[in-house]
């Protein structure tokens, strides 16, 4: 059986429980989802939605504006989001099991979900670690640092502090035995109190979150960062010294 199917008579049905229309903001982080795992998303009933790569090097757990009406497994996500290009404005019926009808005036689609257990799913929440330091990172330092990377071609983001009130972000291209393209990014973020001192190292193919402003957490047992804003989480693994 087709994942969809596309019907042109539909009625006009009105807004209901099983029913939704994504916001813009939303679609926007499905979409970031999608840049971390595109293959698999377990949408979740209610607000909150959670995601992570098949290496588990990045996990993700985001509020959005509506609430799902129940579980719902997409296997490709980007052509789940593909649909919405397809409709002006649609609304999503979750009424009917195993699929999602997206509806826009006379027009509708089919699209039928996957099997749950084949999507990887983290768990509803993330054990938190022991945390030695926080500070926060604007937007506008994340933007740069993800354009950094996209004009450069750069792979590894650093933070670092000798325990005084700066945290130093360097971004380069590190091919892991000691060698370099020589453009490094450098950035010193003034902190309002002192920071513990510590080095800590991402990979930037693991450097997937939504440009906001966020409260970076770091910790060296297990070797991981937290980033906190308005929408969400994000937790990533890396290597502190």
């Amino acid at each position: 059986m087709s994942r969809y199917q596309i019907y042109d008579d539909s009625p006009e049905i009105p807004m209901t429980e099983s029913t939704i229309t994504l916001s813009k903001e939303t679609i926007k982080i499905l979409r970031n989802f999608s840049e971390i795992n595109d293959k698999g998303l377990m949408i979740q009933q209610g607000h909150r939605q959670r995601t992570q790569n098949n290496f588990k090097s990045i996990v993700g757990y985001m509020e959005i504006k509506e609430s799902f009406p129940k579980q719902f497994g997409i296997w490709d996500l980007n052509e789940f989001l593909n649909v919405f290009s397809l409709f002006k404005e649609p609304t999503l019926d979750f009424s009917s099991e195993g699929v999602v009808v997206f509806k826009d005036g006379d027009r509708e689609l089919n699209f039928y979900e996957c099997d749950h257990e084949s999507v990887l799913t983290p768990p509803t929440s993330f054990p938190e670690p022991d945390f030695v330091t926080r500070f926060p990172v604007s937007k506008s330092t994340i933007s740069s640092i993800v354009r950094f990377k996209k004009k450069l071609e750069l792979n590894t983001l650093t933070l670092r502090s000798s325990g005084d009130r700066v945290v130093e972000i360097n971004v380069f291209y590190d091919d892991l035995i000691g060698t370099s393209n020589g453009h490094i990014y450098k950035q010193f973020l003034k902190i309002d109190r002192p920071v513990e001192k510590f080095h800590h190292k991402i990979h930037l193919e693991h450097f997937k979150i939504i440009p906001d402003d966020y409260e970076c957490f770091v910790s060296k047992k297990p070797s991981c960062t937290k980033w906190t804003s308005s929408i969400g989480t994000y937790y990533l693994s890396g290597e502190s010294d």
